[in-house]
């Protein structure tokens, strides 16, 4: 999912960050902004650790701003999901107050990623833009 959510980041042209699909839907760039901080939540849960200060991601305004801070968040999450051992994965723990396994947390980040992707075809079809994993199959039908 990294690669899609980055590769549609990057397509989608900067003039279109603002662009909702309905009138009450959120603007693209919220979506892609919307992704990374669900990315920096989950994996500092999974990490255990703080999560990061959310001054640079509440300040990404541009196209070139939020696309720095989604790969920057995927980043913070590679040690989570590199860092665990098969026996972890069903260890409970405490992240703030919750209780969780990093297995849900995987499943349920895991989960939402493509959720999100889901929603951001709409977004790119709506601008005449193939999204990233049809240009993908359509390369390896060829």
């Amino acid at each position: 999912m990294r690669m899609y959510l980055v590769a549609t980041g990057k397509m989608m042209p900067e003039d279109r960050y603002h662009f909702k699909i309905t009138p009450v839907s959120r603007p693209f760039g919220e979506w892609m902004r919307h992704t990374a901080e669900m990315n920096y939540g989950s994996c500092a849960r999974l990490r255990s650790v703080p999560l990061p200060t959310a001054g640079p991601l509440a300040a990404a305004k541009t196209k070139d701003e939020i696309m720095a801070e989604l790969e920057a968040s995927f980043r913070f999450c590679d040690p989570a999901f590199r860092g665990l051992a098969d026996r972890d994965l069903l260890t409970e723990r405490t992240a703030g107050d919750r209780r969780l396994t990093p297995v849900s947390e995987m499943i349920g980040l895991t989960n939402s990623l493509h959720e999100h992707y889901g929603n951001l075809i709409a977004y790119l079809r709506a601008n005449g833009l193939t999204p990233p994993s049809t240009l993908r199959t359509q390369r390896v039908l060829q």
